[in-house]
C-alpha cells in the first residue's frame, strides 16, 4: 500500500512539474519572440535615422538645391522618398517652386505610371538664410514596366520663374 502512495505521487509531482515546464517555456518562447519583434522595430528605426544622418553630410552647406541620395529602387506598387534641400541664398524670403519631369524610361515604358509628390503646384516660401528639406515621393502603380527611370527636379522661384540652383537628375530603378 505504501508503495501505491508513493507511486501516485511520483506521478503526480512528474505531471505538476511537466506542467510547470511547458508553462516556463511557453513563456521563455513569447518573451523570446517580444524581444525579436523589438530588435527589429529598433533596428528599423536606427537605420532610419542613419539615412537621414548620410543624407545630411552628402548635402554641402553652401550649395543651393542638393538632393542627398539620388538613386533609390523599389517594387511596382511601393512608394519611395527622396529628400530634396533647398538653401535660400538670397537677402529676402523667397518663395520657390518644384518641377518634376521624366528624362528617361525603359524601352516601351511610359513615365506617366509614376505617381509623385509634390506636384508643381505647390509653393515653398524660405526665409533668408535658412534651408528647407521637401520630400519627393515617387510611386510606381501597378502597370507601371520594370527598369530604371530618371527624373529631373528643378526648383523655380516662384516670382520670376528663373531657375534656382542646378537641376538635379534622380533615378528610380523599379523591379
Amino acid at each position: 500500500m505504501e508503495l501505491q502512495r508513493r507511486g501516485v505521487e511520483l506521478s503526480v509531482n512528474f505531471i505538476v512539474g511537466l506542467i510547470l515546464a511547458i508553462a516556463v517555456l511557453t513563456a521563455g518562447l513569447f518573451l523570446l519572440g517580444k524581444i525579436g519583434n523589438n530588435s527589429e522595430s529598433i533596428l528599423e528605426t536606427y537605420r532610419t535615422q542613419y539615412m537621414k544622418d548620410m543624407e545630411k553630410l552628402a548635402c554641402p552647406s553652401e550649395e543651393y538645391v542638393c538632393i542627398g541620395t539620388v538613386k533609390r529602387d523599389t517594387s511596382i506598387g511601393r512608394a519611395v522618398g527622396y529628400t530634396l534641400r533647398v538653401l535660400n541664398a538670397e537677402d529676402t524670403a523667397k518663395t520657390f517652386t518644384i518641377s518634376i519631369t521624366s528624362k528617361t524610361t525603359p524601352p516601351n515604358a511610359d513615365a506617366s505610371k509614376i505617381l509623385f509628390l509634390p506636384k508643381s503646384t505647390e509653393t515653398y516660401t524660405i526665409n533668408s538664410g535658412d534651408s528647407q528639406e521637401i520630400p519627393i515621393v515617387l510611386y510606381p502603380q501597378p502597370g507601371t514596366t520594370v527598369g530604371t527611370y530618371a527624373f529631373l527636379v528643378k526648383v523655380t522661384d516662384a516670382t520670376d520663374s528663373a531657375d534656382y540652383g542646378a537641376p538635379k537628375l534622380i533615378y528610380l530603378i523599379v523591379r
